[in-house]
């Protein structure tokens, strides 16, 4: 019996001295020492940033200056330094410049020669001549002559006027009735230059005039018109 309880008993014994927690691996007590340990540090960090706080004393607030600022107007007096003098400065020479105007022609007369004058439709006997803007004496049935309203004179060309060329053009012009020049024949041309001729008839178809009149009424005539070129 004895045996047997002793049996009993060994097993039970042996199975609490496993059970017995070893300090050493204890999970839960290590865990508790832990947290204390950390709850006292940080206690004693919030205890330290109160009290420094405390210490430091607070700097009275800056005091705002306001700046007024007034703006007065002064009359500054003229003054004048009589005795300083500027420099002048140097003028620069002029360089030579080759004139490329050209010289107009000159003398232009307007004339109504009887020869001249077919495109009238009465009789032109007794028709006198004259200079300008009407007819000569006589006894003509035109009212009144053309007259220029806008005129263009030719150009005395460099090219002619280095060639000497010299003289007259006498061209014949046929004006409608509204004052337009519509036909040119030369009549006469003295400076022997091809090209002061052709400047002589544009010009002459450029320019405008107040139609002839006969009864009241725009009549086409033929005139005369003479250039004058380098002849004084």
């Amino acid at each position: 019996m004895i045996g047997n309880k002793e049996k009993g008993i060994f097993p039970s014994f042996v199975l609490w001295k496993t059970l017995k927690r070893n300090p050493e691996v204890d999970i839960y007590r290590k865990n508790r020492i832990y947290l204390e340990w950390s709850f006292a540090i940080t206690l004693f960090i919030i205890s330290f940033l109160f009290i420094s706080f405390q210490r430091v004393k607070k700097s009275p607030p800056v005091p705002i200056t306001t700046i007024n600022t007034v703006f007065n107007q002064v009359d500054i007096p003229k003054t004048f330094q009589g005795g300083l003098k500027l420099p002048r400065q140097p003028e620069k020479p002029a360089l030579p410049i080759e004139s490329e105007m050209e010289e107009m022609a000159e003398d232009v007369t307007i004339e109504f020669p009887e020869k001249y004058i077919p495109e009238l439709p009465f009789d032109i006997e007794g028709f006198g001549s004259g200079l300008g803007s009407g007819a000569g004496s006589g006894s003509g049935r035109v009212s009144a002559g053309p007259r220029p309203i806008s005129e263009h004179f030719p150009r005395y060309l460099k090219s002619a006027q280095e060639k000497g060329q010299k003289g007259t053009i006498e061209l014949m012009v046929k004006i409608n009735e509204k004052g337009i020049p519509i036909e040119v024949k030369v009549l006469r041309n003295t400076t022997g230059s091809k090209d002061l001729e052709k400047e002589a008839i544009k010009a002459t178809m450029k320019s405008r005039y107040q139609p002839a009149m006969h009864n009241g009424k725009p009549i086409t005539v033929w005139v005369t018109r003479t250039y004058t070129f380098g002849i004084d």
